[in-house]
């Protein structure tokens, strides 16, 4: 059964207008959040914007991908934000927010799925099915993990608070 949904279903939309936005307006928000090009350069992050969304949409496999990947990132948001909201009627942090484990667990649960998306949008996920099936891929795997886990764990350690040394008293203070 289908059903005409007018222009929101043509092709120039979904492949042209919609990429071309989506890129536009993520390159202009990251430019004017991280100030790169400088403060209070509206058009300069405009046009610069503009620029990378028209390149982005000349690239028919990039636009391809993005449409592939931008439904699951969309239902991944709408189940965060619902397990939020459950969360918070249930009773989360005092502060409003999830506890620190609980954001290094939603983190790395979005990640997984992320990058598997983005395997099967591309078709690479086949070829990472494959690379199971190598007698050193576990193994490999598993240190890859253990220095990720290392290099997390060095950078987010807090240091050790430094001891201060006595003060000794100079020698007109031992004088007096």
């Amino acid at each position: 059964m289908a059903t005409d949904i007018g222009v929101l279903g043509s092709p120039f939309f979904t492949q042209v207008i919609l990429p071309f936005l989506l890129i536009f307006v993520v390159v202009f928000a990251i430019l004017e959040k991280t100030a790169i090009l400088g403060k209070e350069r509206r058009q300069v992050n405009a046009i610069v914007s503009f620029v990378f969304a028209l390149i982005f949409i000349a690239v028919p496999y990039a636009v391809t991908v993005t449409t592939q990947i931008i439904p699951v990132v969309a239902i991944s948001i709408v189940i965060i934000l619902a397990f939020m909201l459950v969360l918070g009627f249930v009773g989360g942090t005092k502060a409003g927010g999830l506890s620190k484990g609980l954001q290094v667990t939603v983190g790395i649960l979005f990640g997984i799925t992320l990058v598997i998306t983005v395997l099967e949008a591309t078709g690479g996920l086949p070829y990472v099915k494959k690379l199971g099936d190598v007698e050193q891929f576990w193994p490999t795997l598993i240190l890859i993990a253990f220095i990720i886990a290392v290099f997390a764990v060095v950078l987010t350690a807090k240091p050790a608070p430094e001891e201060k040394p006595e003060r000794v008293p100079a020698a007109r203070e031992r004088a007096t």
